[in-house]
């Protein structure tokens, strides 16, 4: 099949563009909560969790100056 040939939804052009859309969304819009592990589930459900979201240079900000802590 020629690509010409796929229907514009499908086409690769366009996917390409959904899933930028995508990466832009996640990296603009990132959800920073730390879901702490529940031993019965074992593992995390987020049930009862408040999320927060922030800017991606908030997130920056926030992800050095706590591996500074470690160091």
């Amino acid at each position: 099949m020629n690509e010409s040939d796929l229907p514009m939804m499908i086409s690769p052009p366009h996917v390409r563009h959904c899933i930028d859309l995508l990466r832009q969304s996640l990296m603009c819009n990132p959800d920073l909560t730390m879901e702490e592990k529940d031993e019965e589930a074992g593992g995390v459900h987020g049930f009862g969790v408040q999320h927060r979201c922030k800017r991606w240079d908030e997130l920056i900000e926030w992800t050095t100056a706590a591996q500074k802590k470690f160091e």
